[in-house]
């Protein structure tokens, strides 16, 4: 379809070839000769010059690149003559001939190559580099993914081939068919996904069809990667749907307003878990017999512990129970408080300080939310001071209710 080819064409005619950050197809040829080349063009060549052998190997390894030499292109010929079921000559003629302008038949020479050899990787290289060009998206994908298959070891320069072609629609039947048995390969294309900003959806629709048909979630790191990504888009009722439907089972019983609110390690990716700094101003961390432990420098405002919600309108009750380290003098302001906040424009809704104790004590306000205020940030804040003084404690829990009348 037109527009479909005009996607394609924009992003990038031999879109595989032009990518920054993706390795060229003579880059990724010239792994495929460490791997089997040499010994190939030893036996195919072997009464040549080292230095003939040189400009033969890298004649190979570009692939796309210039014209074969006439000296050079006499001996692939008299190679072919002599081992006719060999595939590299007609490789190299196959390329030379499509850089003198003539691909159609250059394409014909390559798929003898590969004919005669279906393991041959710097040919089906070629081709995959052949069919970007061309817009012939099916086809690429089916060459990368044969070269997944073919070339395991090179996953690191393959799988970002099939990352930039799954941002055209027609590569997702054979990809989202591939998945499921894709274990070797899987979670370093989810990784290379969310790196590539690639679209949410088209990411959360491929891990979903894999999820589907093997019953295997994508690791923690790519779950948050991908809803906070979404989340960022602002959608957060399909983010939050994704996240339930990852979460282990013994975890739905969990689920609340505010989840794992009494600090207890419970699984599941951000942003719908808590997220907390390690290091700078302010440190939290979990411990799951004391509940929250904070330490915060008040010199800058920092979320000691964060959580996105999908709270309905209505009124609720914010409750809290904490302790600190020591008493904080009587005319110090109160540095560490719960505040949420509606995504995305930030407006606060509720602010509630932790109590000045240094025995277990609760407090609890109530707030509003508004039917504009479609997801929430619920955040344990440090606020910074005019003079800061070090602030810690544990926060045993935190909950959210509907407020009674």
């Amino acid at each position: 379809m037109p527009a479909r080819s005009g996607r394609w064409v924009r992003l990038g005619a031999a879109a595989l070839l032009v990518l920054a950050g993706v390795p060229t197809i003579a880059q990724v040829a010239a792994h495929a000769l460490d791997v089997q080349g040499n010994d190939r063009l030893a036996r195919l060549f072997g009464g040549q010059t080292q230095q003939e052998r040189l400009r033969i190997s890298q004649a190979m390894a570009a692939g796309t690149g210039k014209p074969l030499p006439p000296a050079t292109r006499a001996l692939v010929r008299g190679a072919a003559v002599r081992d006719p079921l060999s595939a590299d000559p007609y490789f190299l003629l196959g390329a030379s001939r499509a850089a003198e302008g003539d691909r159609r038949s250059g394409a014909a020479l390559v798929g003898l190559a590969v004919r005669r050899d279906p393991r041959f990787l710097p040919a089906r290289y070629w081709q995959i580099d052949d069919d970007a060009r061309g817009n012939r998206v099916e086809r690429a994908t089916a060459g990368v993914l044969r070269a997944i298959d073919l070339d395991p070891d090179n996953n690191q320069q393959t799988v970002p081939m099939l990352v930039r072609l799954t941002k055209v629609p027609a590569s997702w039947p054979l990809i989202r068919a591939a998945l499921p048995g894709a274990s070797t390969w899987r979670d370093y294309y989810y990784e290379k996904l969310v790196a590539a900003q690639v679209e949410p959806s088209i990411v959360f629709n491929a891990i979903d069809a894999a999820r589907a048909a093997s019953g295997k979630a994508p690791a923690v790191q790519q779950q948050g990667a991908l809803l906070q990504a979404m989340v960022a888009k602002g959608d957060f009722d399909r983010a939050y749907t994704a996240w339930l439907g990852w979460l282990p089972q013994e975890a739905l019983g969990k689920i609340a307003y505010l989840y794992d609110g009494g600090f207890t390690g419970s699984p599941g990716a951000l942003p719908f878990n808590w997220q907390m700094p390690t290091e700078g101003d302010g440190t939290a961390a979990i411990e799951p017999s004391h509940g929250l432990r904070f330490d915060y420098s008040p010199e800058a405002n920092i979320a000691l512990a964060r959580q996105v919600a999908l709270i309905p309108p209505g009124q609720y009750r914010l409750t809290s129970f904490s302790k600190l380290d020591q008493e904080r003098e009587s005319d110090t302001p109160a540095s560490v408080s719960w505040q949420i906040a509606c995504l995305p424009k930030g407006n606060v809704i509720a602010n509630l300080a932790l109590p000045n104790a240094i025995d277990l004590r609760g407090v609890a306000t109530t707030f509003t939310v508004g039917a504009d205020c479609t997801a929430q940030a619920v955040m344990l804040m440090g606020t910074s001071s005019e003079f800061p003084v070090r602030v810690g404690g544990y926060v045993r829990q935190v909950k959210i209710e509907k407020a009674t009348k």
